[in-house]
């Protein structure tokens, strides 16, 4: 399996976020998942900050990433998460999903 760059920000600013889970390493915290928009396993850069209510987090690179349905798993975006950690030296990270979901009524852990 190949891993790309995707395309530059001013191309695509938004992208769709399925079966998601979010990692932090090394101080950073970086969304990894099912990119809905371009149909590929998808690592984001830094994520810088999140929109809570509208399920919207913004990354480094400036990108808009809407996060869809219950987090979950992804084959692919784990693939794409463990070829960046290990080209960056990354060797621990830990999840921190249960931090981005929503509050949903009904949920066990709201």
């Amino acid at each position: 399996m190949n891993i790309w760059k995707g395309k530059p920000v001013n191309a695509v600013q938004e992208n769709v976020m399925s079966r998601w889970r979010i990692l932090e390493a090394n101080g950073a915290r970086y969304a990894v998942g099912w990119n809905e928009t371009e149909h590929e396993g998808r690592v984001s850069s830094a994520i810088m900050s999140y929109q809570k209510d509208r399920r919207i987090l913004v990354t480094s690179s400036g990108r808009g990433y809407r996060l869809l349905g219950e987090p979950g798993l992804d084959p692919d975006g784990a693939y794409v998460w463990n070829c960046i950690a290990a080209g960056s030296g990354i060797r621990a990270w830990q999840d921190v999903t249960t931090e981005y979901l929503p509050d949903l009524p009904g949920r066990a852990d709201s």
